[in-house]
């Protein structure tokens, strides 16, 4: 697996530099890329052997982007 991601960013910049259509942040320390999402529910996302929490403020959007949406 790739090492993390280590800069003195925040990481709103670094979100907003990457394209919406393939990175999603789901949490206030954690942006996903989306094409490596193995598998989610709507508190979580697995990518590989990791699982990573979706936090209330990102979980309404990110229903929307994995189709969650009524």
């Amino acid at each position: 697996p790739a090492p993390p991601v280590i800069t003195l960013s925040r990481l709103k910049t670094i979100e907003d530099k990457l394209p919406p259509s393939k990175f999603l942040r789901i949490h206030r320390s954690f942006i996903v890329a989306i094409p490596k999402i193995d598998s989610f529910s709507k508190n979580a996302v697995q990518i590989g052997k990791t699982n990573l929490s979706v936090g209330d403020l990102y979980k309404e959007t990110f229903m929307e982007m994995m189709g969650m949406k009524d």
